[in-house]
């Protein structure tokens, strides 16, 4: 666990990169993407400099897969690489963008990142995701409470079976 001082760096950092994550608003009417989807595809992608950005990402992929997985009506897998345009027409993939960047005012680097359903073949394009979160980074990697809270978050916008009144999948 981090300590309370490194904490608020991070988040005064947030700040400064203009990372504010304001709560999440419930949608009128459910999304397109998600009727009669049938599984659930994580696709990640992480940018970092100079690093494994690779393994990270597929860190990034097996983390959202658990968190996304936990009260799904439907299979959740990480995708094993290619483009989300390849996946079922009946899967919705989760795109995981995200980059690596030195933490603010703190020892450690924080994961800048956003997550968007795609869907092949719906009229409903989401074309943009999630807010922008940060999740700390300890030795390139993934699984601190405070990084699954902001992944936590990212999917209570984004997954429907974890928004209140929202449709169950299929």
């Amino acid at each position: 666990m981090r300590p309370k001082s490194q904490v608020n760096v991070l988040r005064a950092g947030a700040l400064a990169l203009g990372l504010t994550a304001p709560a999440a608003a419930p949608a009128a009417t459910p999304s397109l993407t998600w009727s009669g989807a049938d599984q659930v595809v994580i696709h990640c992608t992480v940018q970092a400099p100079g690093g494994d950005s690779a393994g990270l990402a597929r860190a990034l992929c097996d983390r959202v897969r658990t968190l996304a997985a936990q009260g799904a009506p439907m299979p959740v897998r990480a995708a094993t690489g290619g483009s989300p345009m390849l996946e079922p027409p009946t899967a919705v993939s989760l795109i995981v963008h995200a980059g690596l960047h030195p933490a603010p005012g703190a020892p450690g680097e924080v994961l800048a990142f956003t997550i968007r359903p795609f869907r092949r073949g719906t009229e409903d394009a989401n074309l943009i995701g999630t807010v922008p979160r940060i999740a700390p980074v300890s030795g390139g990697r993934l699984g601190s409470p405070a990084a699954d809270a902001e992944l936590q978050a990212a999917l209570d916008e984004t997954l429907p079976w974890r928004t209140a009144g929202g449709p169950q999948g299929r």
